[in-house]
C-alpha cells in the first residue's frame, strides 16, 4: 500500500503517482483503468453478456419494464485465485473467477478451463491498487468537471471520507428519447479515478451523518436524500422555503436523510452496516412508487437491524414518485382564508401512509444442525403476548390487537417461519401484559392496577391549527335552533374531541323526520376523523341490540348509529343503558377469547323516527336535542364542506382543546346526567304505557297549580293505586296493560307529585305514597314523623274519588 492510502486526510491528486505499490517496483507490472481492459476477461465478459463493475468484478443483468435491472450473476475476479476442478469435480471454492449467481445456474457463466487459464495469466501481470478513500476533491475527471449543479454526489464513510462520486448525467435512450443515467466514480492508491464502483457493497449515501441520528429516512436513490437532507438542513433560503412549505416538514426535520443505489431491485448490494450501528430508534424507507419500489423495503428491512416502517403512497401519487418529486396538485386548496396563491395541504397525513415492516427474525443453527430461528432484539422488545386472552400486540401497532393466527399471518412476511407465535412464547420476555384502553395516557406499556398493560389508545393524525371555526358553529347553531340546547351540544362535542380522557356519562341522539339535514354530516365528516376512524366504529341498530359479538365496541370512543329504530319495545334502550353507563365491557369477538377494557364509547344515534328508542321516565343517559327540519341552503354545505376540506378540522380541533378559554361554555363533566329537553320528554311521554298515562293523568289532576286540587292536600298511596290501575276497564284485558311500581311512582313524580317517605308501611304491606304540593307544604310544617305521618292520613284520597272510572 501506497503512504496515501494510510493518509486519511490526503486530496485526490492523479498528477502525484505513487512510485512503490505492495512493496515492489510497478514498473513491470501493468496499470489498468478497468478489469475488461484485459483480453482475456474482455472475451469472456462479452461471451456470458456480462460487463465490467468495479476493478475486479462484473455482472449480468437483464431489464425489468422499462426503468430497472436485475440482477442475474455476479462474477469477482482473484488474481491469487487456482484454476480447475477439485477431486469431487467441482469448482475450487478459492478459484480465480467466482460466480455468485442470483438467478439460473452458476453452470451458465462458468468460464472454460482455457478461458481461466489465460484470464488467470493476465491478472498476474496487473499492478492491482486499492480503493483509496479522500477527504476532498481534488483534479476530479472530466465528467465530473461537466456535471452542472445538484449532478454530483459525494458518498462519504462514517467518518466523513470520500468513497465515492455519482455523476448524474443524460445520454441516448433506446426509443430515441434522452434517458438520464448515474455513473459512479471511486479514487485508488495510484492516484486514479476509476469509472468503477468498489469492489464490495455499495456504499450508503450521507452515512457520514448518521451519529446522532433517532430516526433515518432511507430513500431510492443519492439525488433524493440530497435534496431532502439539504432541505432539513435549511443552508439555503430555497431550500427554507421548500421545508416551509413541505406537507411533513416537521416529520422529515425530525431525521436524516440516507439513499441507497443500484436500483430497487439491487437493495441486498449496500451496505447497511452505518444504519446497523447507528443509534437510530426507527427507520422510515421510502421508495419510488412503483411495483419494485414496493418490494424493496422488505429486502431492507431483513439486511438492517432497525425498528422499520415504510411509505405507502396512496393512488393519488403518480406512478414512479418519490419524495423529491413535486406533489400532486389534487392534494392542495385554496387556503380559508382566501389569499391568491395561498394554499393548504389536505392530503393523507405521514402517520396514515406508515407501514411496519421490521423484521423479527434471524436464521441460526440448531442443536441438531438444521436451521433454527430467534428473535431479533429489537422485535423482541417492541411485542407482547396477552397470554390471558391469547393475544398478540406489537408497539408498532398498538391499536391492532391479533389473535395468534392473525398474528402469524402478518408476521410470516416479516420473518423466516409462518409460526412466529410460537418463537414469541419461547423467547418469553419478562413482561407479562393486559390490554388496556386509556385515552389521554402515552401509547404503549403502562401502569394499570398495580401490574403493566399495553395502552392500545391511539389518538387522530389531524394536527390542531388555531383558526376561525365560523363556518362549523353557523352549522351547529342551523342543526340546533334551541340556543340552550345548542350550547349544550357543543359542550358533548368539545369534551369528545378535546378532552379524550373523560368518559362523558350520556349519549347523543339526534331526531329530524325530514331526511338530508347533516346528522351524519357532524357524526361522519366532522366527530369521526377529529377523534381518529380507528377510534370508531359504525354500527346498525342491530348490532346495537341483538349482536352477542361486540369487537365494534372495544377500543373505541365513538359510536356511530345511522339510524336506530325500536319502535315500543324496551330491549334496545336497557342494552344501550350498559354500554353507556358501565366502566368496564368485556370485547367479545367471534372466534376468539374475550378481554376486559374500561369502556370510553359514546354513542351518537340518529333516526328519521319519534319511536327511535323507548325512554324511561328517570332516564340521565340520553341526550335528545332539537334538531331542525327545514333543510340548510346548499350554498352554504358547499362552505362547510370547503372549510373542513381547507384544514377546517385542524381548527376545530384547536377549538375543542381550548373550549373553555374560548367560550364561556365548560366541558362536560365525569358523571354528569344528560340535560332534559322537550324533544326528550315528548320521547318519555310516548313511551309510556296506557296505564302509566292514566296514572300521570291522575297525579296531574291533584298536582296542576290552576286546578281544582291547587290547595285540597291530597295523598295517593301506592296500593290503592295500582289495584286501581290493575281494575281499570282501560286496562287490556290480557295483561298487557301490567305496569311495575317504580314505573307508577317515578312517572307520577315527574310531574310535580312529591314522596312521602321512604316506602312506608300501609295497611300492613310496604308501598309508596304520593303527596300533591299542597300537602307536601303543610307536612313540611310538622316536627316529628309522627306528626308528619298523622296529617298525611288526613288526606289520602282513593283514587277513583279524583278520576271516577267510565261507565
Amino acid at each position: 500500500m501506497t503512504k496515501a492510502a494510510t493518509d486519511t486526510n490526503v486530496n485526490a491528486n492523479p498528477g502525484e503517482e505513487s512510485k512503490v505499490h505492495s512493496g515492489r517496483s510497478i514498473d513491470d507490472k501493468k496499470k489498468i483503468k478497468g478489469i475488461d481492459e484485459l483480453s482475456s476477461v474482455k472475451k469472456y465478459l462479452s461471451r456470458i453478456g456480462a460487463e465490467a463493475r468495479g476493478l475486479k468484478s462484473a455482472v449480468v443483468t437483464e431489464t425489468v419494464g422499462n426503468k430497472y435491472w436485475r440482477e442475474v450473476a455476479t462474477i469477482k475476479f482473484d488474481e491469487n485465485g487456482e484454476i480447475g476442478c477439485d477431486k469431487n469435480g467441482k469448482r475450487k471454492k478459492n478459484s480465480v473467477v467466482k460466480i455468485y449467481s442470483g438467478e439460473g445456474g452458476e453452470s451458465d457463466f462458468e468460464p472454460t478451463q482455457d478461458e481461466e487459464a489465460a484470464i488467470h495469466e493476465e491478472l498476474k501481470q496487473v499492478d492491482w491498487p486499492t480503493l483509496l478513500p479522500v477527504k476532498n476533491i481534488s483534479n476530479p475527471p472530466p465528467a465530473v468537471k461537466k456535471a452542472g449543479e445538484g449532478n454530483v454526489f459525494e458518498f462519504r464513510d462514517e467518518n466523513g471520507m470520500i468513497t465515492m462520486l455519482q455523476v448524474r448525467m443524460e445520454q441516448d435512450a433506446p426509443d430515441g428519447g434522452r434517458e438520464k443515467v448515474y455513473i459512479p466514480y471511486t479514487y485508488w492508491s495510484d492516484n486514479e479515478w476509476r469509472c468503477a464502483e468498489p469492489d464490495g457493497p455499495l456504499p450508503l449515501f450521507n452515512a457520514h451523518k448518521l451519529k446522532n441520528a433517532a430516526l433515518i429516512y432511507v430513500h431510492e436513490g443519492a439525488r433524493t436524500a440530497d435534496v431532502m437532507q439539504k432541505m432539513v438542513e435549511a443552508m439555503t433560503r430555497q431550500d427554507r422555503e421548500a421545508l416551509g412549505a413541505h406537507p411533513w416538514n416537521k416529520q422529515m426535520a425530525a431525521g436524516v436523510h440516507v439513499g441507497w443505489i443500484g436500483g430497487a431491485m439491487n437493495a441486498h448490494r449496500t451496505d447497511w452496516s452505518p444504519i446497523n450501528r447507528s443509534s437510530a430508534q426507527k427507520v422510515i424507507i421510502v421508495a419510488d412508487n412503483d411495483d419494485p419500489g414496493r418490494q424493496a423495503p422488505g429486502t431492507i428491512a431483513e439486511l438492517i437491524r432497525k425498528p422499520a416502517l415504510m411509505l405507502q403512497p396512496t393512488a393519488s401519487f403518480p406512478q414512479g414518485w418519490d419524495m423529491a418529486d413535486p406533489w400532486p396538485e389534487t392534494m392542495f386548496a385554496p387556503a380559508l382564508s382566501g389569499n391568491e396563491g395561498e394554499y393548504v395541504y389536505v392530503g393523507p397525513a405521514l402517520e396514515q401512509m406508515l407501514v411496519p415492516i421490521t423484521w423479527a427474525t434471524d436464521r441460526v443453527q440448531g442443536a441438531s444442525g438444521r436451521p433454527a430461528y430467534r428473535l431479533r432484539q429489537h422485535y423482541k422488545n417492541s411485542v407482547v403476548h396477552i397470554t390471558a386472552s391469547d393475544h398478540f400486540i406489537s408497539e408498532e401497532q398498538p391499536d391492532k390487537i391479533m389473535s395468534r393466527g392473525e398474528f402469524d399471518r402478518e408476521m410470516a412476511a416479516r420473518s423466516h417461519t409462518s409460526n412466529l407465535s410460537k418463537i414469541v412464547e419461547r423467547e418469553f420476555n419478562g413482561r407479562t401484559c393486559s390490554i388496556a384502553y386509556e385515552p389521554g395516557r402515552p401509547t404503549g406499556i403502562i401502569e394499570q392496577d398495580g401490574g403493566m398493560a399495553m395502552n392500545t389508545f391511539r389518538g387522530t393524525s389531524i394536527k390542531p391549527q388555531q383558526g376561525d371555526v365560523q363556518p362549523f358553529l353557523e352549522y351547529m347553531a342551523y342543526m340546533f335552533p334551541n340556543e340552550a340546547e345548542y350550547e349544550e351540544v357543543l359542550r358533548w362535542c368539545a369534551t369528545l374531541i378535546g378532552r379524550p380522557h373523560i368518559r362523558m356519562a350520556y349519549a347523543l341522539l339526534l331526531i329530524s323526520k325530514t331526511q338530508g339535514i347533516g346528522k351524519t354530516t357532524l357524526a361522519e365528516q366532522i366527530l369521526r376523523p377529529l377523534v381518529g376512524p380507528h377510534n370508531c366504529s359504525v354500527v346498525t341498530d342491530t348490532q346495537l341490540v341483538d349482536s352477542q359479538f361486540n369487537a365494534w365496541l372495544g377500543s373505541k370512543r365513538l359510536i356511530i348509529v345511522n339510524e336506530i329504530y325500536s319502535g315500543q319495545g324496551w330491549k334496545a334502550y336497557h342494552k344501550s343503558k350498559t354500554i353507556i353507563t358501565d366502566e368496564f365491557i368485556e370485547v367479545n369477538q367471534k372466534h376468539e377469547k374475550p378481554y376486559t377494557v374500561r369502556n370510553y364509547a359514546h354513542v351518537f344515534a340518529c333516526s328519521n323516527s319519534d319511536r327511535a328508542i323507548r325512554m324511561a321516565e328517570e332516564d340521565r343517559r340520553w341526550f335528545i336535542p332539537t334538531v331542525a327540519e327545514s333543510k340548510w341552503p346548499r350554498e352554504k354545505f358547499s362552505k362547510l364542506r370547503k372549510f373542513l376540506e381547507r384544514g377546517g378540522l385542524g381548527h376545530i380541533l384547536h377549538w375543542a382543546q381550548n373550549f373553555e378559554s374560548l367560550s364561556d361554555l365548560q366541558y362536560v363533566a365525569p358523571g354528569a346526567s344528560a340535560p332534559m329537553t322537550e324533544r326528550k320528554q315528548r320521547m318519555i311521554e310516548e313511551s309510556r304505557s296506557p296505564m302509566v298515562n292514566l296514572a300521570v293523568e291522575l297525579a296531574e289532576a291533584v298536582s296542576d297549580p290552576e286546578g281544582e286540587f291547587a290547595h285540597q292536600p291530597v295523598a295517593l298511596v301506592g296500593a290503592h293505586i295500582m289495584d286501581w290501575l290493575k281494575n281499570h276497564p282501560e286496562n287490556d284485558a290480557k295483561g298487557r296493560g301490567t305496569v311495575r311500581n317504580d314505573e307508577v311512582s317515578i312517572a307520577m313524580a315527574s310531574v310535580g307529585m312529591g314522596r312521602f317517605g321512604d316506602r312506608p308501611k300501609w295497611e300492613k304491606r310496604r308501598t309508596f305514597i304520593l303527596m300533591n304540593p299542597a300537602l307536601a307544604e303543610k307536612v313540611s310544617c310538622a316536627q316529628t314523623t309522627t306528626e308528619q305521618r298523622k296529617i298525611m292520613e288526613e288526606f289520602v284520597r282513593a283514587p277513583h274519588e279524583i278520576l271516577p272510572n267510565p261507565l
